[in-house]
């Protein structure tokens, strides 16, 4: 629960590397993640906002086949050309053609730059929708590539569940060919093969059989992370992929706003220029300059999970030393202080955009310049320094700077407050594997956490588990309460950030309870260094700042699309100790707001057309909000 990796069950191990797997999608700006039917689905809260989508957040499966065939003028010579370019290497894995149009052979052991197999759902017939793909699931058994291109836009026909249509986008095609299955929602399935769902079973049973092993103590004698564990990890990890959930893969990042949609499922950019991140040029040759003015960094030995701090220099020079059984994983260094860097680096666009920190940091520096106007007003005087004070002590996680060894490990977890990520590689690769947040999933994970149950996690949502293999230039962004663990499978530089959003704060405190419950319990080998700092005083601080002054410029009516998120809000109690507000003034600031929503009534779970933001989060956007008509 730590950052961006995370400490779930002890301290944080590392990550994954890369196969033939997560290739399974293409871009659909609405599509849904798919879960065994079984599964509950955890209801997330959506601030007010409507969504294209089905109402849960994980649709069940509805399989059928489906024949794709090209409908397009000049189809059967593209597809013809496809073919000849998606000859395999000698990797076995069919790579699509390049962004210039270009289709070039797989460059030799290059796993996974267009696995086997990508397909691509169908958009919705509605010629504003952004023009890229997501790649979705991989045809059931079949040998040959899915070619798959930079911004194909794809149309449903009306004449049912029988084909696709292809058309032309930035002088690129798509094709598709083979068996596939798909959901109502035109959701394709990725199936394992014959031969690898026996392998599957043999992987599972190896890690089975080495956990077993136990000290005189009883305690497991290899703990994921471990030489031992690698060994056997590293040969299979590619395996770890299923049928029953999707996550959505973009060529690149151009109208991300849309292809993010509602933000309840992972995404992978392949290319990260229109997400607005900035970030310098740096490699391990340099950046010891970036980051010299560190203290002493938190280290974790992923082999034995044991912790240690070094001085940056120290950490840095291991890199060109003999390693031995270490793998050392540097993932709790936040640079917004650090001058050689901080300028230099800036979040992804839409954490700036939806960060409830940065709206609140953006609301509180509009409030000082009002209040440094009028200063010599009382209130004014008053209220100052107090917000130049939570300025100053504002709680920030969105520039993260990790640097990991080949071999890290991060066991599973849900990173801290149930944040959501983002994730970019500036150098190496990082591997993420991936669980739904369903309602049975998050049960067990807590249960774990409290020490009311003693399994092995990974063991446990074996099926469920879906690869994300993160190259050098890519970002990922995972979003809130989903389980993961990761694995390094080269040196790796990655620049992160974890934020909380409106529309998971539901979420975002039932985790920070369970945090501090695992705090006071001594379980999961939490501390405060691994707690979202002063979380519920910017809860606090981001109603009296953000919540109210929105109201009274847009007061609520009945059905309003912003009482979901503020009944969460309504529900808080003021919380002792905190130092930004005190307990009465907590409770002060709830009470103004629970008079607010008492003056509308809430008729029916249809959103009101009238006035008010969609979202409270939208104060984030540089738009003069006088003017907006909703």
């Amino acid at each position: 629960m730590n950052n961006l990796e995370d400490f779930a069950n002890g301290p944080p191990v590392q990550e994954p590397a890369d196969p033939e797997l997560l290739d399974q999608l293409e871009e659909e700006p609405d599509a849904q993640p798919m879960i065994p039917a079984a599964s509950a689905a955890v209801p997330v809260l959506n601030g007010g906002q409507q969504s294209d989508d089905s109402d849960s957040e994980f649709d069940v499966l509805d399989e059928g086949p489906i024949e794709d065939v090209a409908e397009d003028n000049g189809m059967e010579d593209a597809v013809n050309e496809n073919e000849r370019a998606n000859a395999p290497g000698d990797d076995g894995i069919h790579h699509a053609p390049e962004d210039d149009g270009i289709h070039n052979a797989p460059e030799e052991n290059q796993m996974n730059e267009e696995p086997e197999n990508n397909e691509m759902d169908d958009e919705p017939q509605n010629d504003n929708a952004p023009e890229n793909n997501e790649i979705d699931d991989e045809p059931q058994n079949d040998p040959e590539a899915i070619e798959n291109v930079e911004e194909p836009r794809v149309q449903q026909k009306k004449t049912g569940r029988a084909r696709k249509s292809v058309r032309k986008g930035n002088n690129m095609w798509l094709t598709t060919r083979g068996n596939k299955n798909r959901s109502k929602n035109n959701c394709l399935q990725f199936s394992l093969k014959p031969a690898e769902v026996a392998e599957k079973k043999v992987f599972l049973k190896k890690m089975q059989e080495l956990m077993l092993h136990r000290t005189a103590n009883g305690d497991m004698m290899y703990k994921p992370g471990c030489k031992e564990f690698l060994e056997i990890f590293a040969q299979h990890e590619h395996l770890l992929r299923n049928n029953k959930f999707k996550i959505k893969v973009w060529n690149d990042s151009k109208e991300y706003n849309k292809k993010l949609g509602n933000f309840n499922v992972p995404h992978l950019f392949k290319t990260s220029k229109d997400l607005r991140l900035r970030a310098p040029d740096i490699n391990f040759q340099n950046v010891v300059t970036f980051l010299w003015e560190s203290d002493d960094v938190l280290v974790i030995n992923s082999m034995t999970r044991e912790t240690t701090k070094m001085s940056m220099k120290s950490f840095l020079d291991t890199f060109n030393e003999e390693r031995g059984d270490q793998a050392l994983n540097m993932l709790s260094l936040e640079v917004s202080k650090l001058e050689t860097i901080n300028k230099e680096l800036e979040e992804v666009e839409y954490v700036r955009n939806v960060s409830m920190v940065s709206i609140l940091e953006r609301a509180l520096a509009a409030r000082k310049d009002k209040l440094m106007r009028h200063r010599n007003d009382a209130n004014s005087a008053r209220e100052l320094p107090l917000v130049k004070k939570m300025m100053k002590e504002m709680p920030r996680y969105t520039k993260f700077v990790l640097v990991s060894m080949e071999k890290s490990f991060t066991d599973t977890h849900v990173d801290m407050s149930a944040s959501s990520v983002f994730y970019h590689v500036d150098e190496g690769r990082k591997v993420f594997y991936v669980a739904p947040p369903t309602e049975a999933n998050l049960k067990m994970y807590k249960d774990v956490e409290l020490g009311k149950k003693d399994v092995w996690l990974l063991e446990e949502f074996w099926d469920q588990w879906q690869r994300i293999e993160i190259k050098k230039g890519q970002t990922a962004m995972l979003p809130s309460g989903w389980l993961h663990f990761v694995w390094t499978p080269e040196d790796s530089i990655v620049f992160g950030g974890n934020f909380l959003r409106e529309e998971d704060l539901e979420r975002h405190i039932e985790f920070t309870e369970l945090e501090i419950q695992c705090q006071d319990h001594g379980t999961a080998g939490l501390d405060s260094e691994f707690l979202f700092r002063k979380f519920y005083p910017l809860l606090f601080a981001y109603i009296q700042y953000v919540v109210l002054p929105d109201i009274e410029e847009f007061p609520l009516v009945p059905n309003d699309e912003r009482l979901t998120a503020l009944q969460v809000f309504a529900k808080l109690e003021g919380k002792p100790d905190e130092d930004w507000m005190s307990t009465s003034e907590q409770n002060r600031i709830v009470e103004l707001l629970r008079s607010e929503m008492a003056k509308v009534a809430i008729e029916d779970n249809e959103p009101s057309t009238s006035q008010g933001r969609l979202s409270l989060a939208s104060i984030s956007e540089p738009k003069n909000k006088k003017t907006r008509n909703h």
